[in-house]
């Protein structure tokens, strides 16, 4: 059974071909999304020569923070479900990429297959953002990093005095983690079933798309099923370091590390560190 990789992409085309070239496997089918604001020329995009490429028609304008983002999630996995089942659907950014072989990835999860590569976040911090992200309301969801000083404070002012007269009540234990996941066909089918409660609850809030999945996921039987819920990046097997960045991007003097991981993936990896990229696409890809 064929993998499904869906990408969320909005710069970096050098990075996101290098990505394309490594995913270009006849295991793999690929979904695509290319950011409405992002004016790029289609035609020097990599189409795969292996892997069937899927392009997400009528582009849109994803904003940091928004609903915009779960949306586009729901699209891409709504998409990808309809031409299943897949063994694993994998969410990726245009600037994440694999550091195993294709060969290596799918064994991987044939030997780990049932189980659910969904990562929760940990700590009191974690959960008191959480709860500051759900549980009161975040108004202009769009417009979070406008440089418009007027709109920032109208933004502010009216949040606090709505989050003074209204509270979020919920019976549900919201959880987060970070938004780069591997699931099951079954999951998915349950994420889908989810999705207009899912919209309607998410509405008004901030940084949903770290939350919604999680909170799914761990409010539901496919929590027992999780790799590991301990540890975030083990749980999705991702490499992802907030320690130095928003997150670090990955250079060149970390091939070593990157190399030598025992996680999956890493992310990011931007244009100006393309030295890197091209290590590791010597180094693991197939093709």
């Amino acid at each position: 059974m064929k993998h499904a990789f869906l990408i969320i992409a909005h710069n970096e085309l050098r990075i996101l071909n290098i990505l394309l070239t490594m995913l270009d496997d006849s295991r793999n089918d690929i979904y695509l999304h290319l950011d409405k604001k992002w004016k790029l020329n289609i035609q020097n995009l990599h189409y795969p020569q292996k892997a069937q490429l899927f392009l997400i028609e009528k582009r849109m304008d994803i904003r940091w923070g928004d609903i915009s983002l779960i949306k586009l999630e729901f699209r891409l996995f709504r998409m990808a479900f309809a031409n299943g089942p897949y063994l694993y659907y994998h969410l990726l950014s245009g600037v994440d990429l694999p550091i195993k072989s294709q060969d290596y990835i799918h064994e991987f999860f044939q030997k780990n297959y049932g189980k659910e590569f969904v990562g929760f976040a940990q700590g009191e911090d974690n959960k008191i953002d959480c709860y500051n992200k759900v549980m009161k309301f975040h108004l202009f969801s769009r417009h979070f990093q406008s440089s418009n000083k007027l709109l920032v404070h109208s933004r502010i002012w009216l949040e606090r005095i709505l989050n003074k007269i209204l509270t979020r009540n919920s019976s549900i234990t919201f959880k987060k983690g970070a938004q780069w996941v591997s699931f099951t066909n079954g999951c998915c089918q349950y994420i889908l079933s989810k999705e207009k409660s899912i919209l309607k609850r998410f509405k008004y809030t901030k940084c949903g798309d770290e939350i919604f999945l999680q909170t799914l996921v761990y409010n539901s039987p496919f929590y027992e099923r999780c790799y590991n819920v301990c540890d975030e990046y083990i749980g999705n097997q991702r490499e992802i370091d907030w320690k130095r960045g928003n997150p670090y991007n990955w250079t060149i003097e970390d091939k070593d590390f990157l190399s030598h991981s025992n996680k999956l993936f890493a992310r990011k990896i931007i244009g100006k560190n393309i030295d890197l990229a091209l290590y590791i696409q010597k180094l693991f890809c197939n093709n």
